[in-house]
């Protein structure tokens, strides 16, 4: 079986095979983030996938799911936020597991009282 970087060199061809995913940051074609069992794997794709510890699941990030323009597509979707200052669909900060990645996560903060990551003050309309 052919990985989808052999299969696709384009995103209309790679967007269209359930089995691959484009990614934008460097323009290839890749396996589907839901496809991917282990959580290194997940990593190493880290332009088009997120590990998930909530599921203990690979996911597509909330980026590559909805493109800048879907802000309510975006904000429909649980594990995602529109970010209105960035023009952009993201994480939900609550679904940030540490305070290192939450502190280069745009538009989030970390809460050291209960130790969670959380929307940053004016960036989602919570001021």
């Amino acid at each position: 079986v052919q990985s989808c970087l052999a299969r696709h060199d384009d995103a209309v061809g790679c967007d269209v095979d359930p089995k691959c995913v484009w990614n934008d940051v460097n323009p290839q074609c890749e396996k589907n983030c839901s496809l991917i069992a282990a959580q290194i794997d997940c990593e190493a794709q880290r332009d088009t996938c997120e590990w998930s510890a909530q599921y203990s699941k690979c996911q597509v990030r909330c980026a590559i799911l909805y493109d800048n323009t879907s802000a309510t597509s975006c904000s429909a979707d649980p594990r995602c936020q529109y970010n209105a200052i960035n023009n952009a669909c993201q994480t939900e900060c609550s679904a940030v597991p540490t305070k290192a990645v939450c502190a280069v996560t745009d538009g989030c903060a970390w809460n050291p009282q209960n130790k969670q990551c959380k929307p940053a003050c004016g960036q989602y309309g919570n001021e």
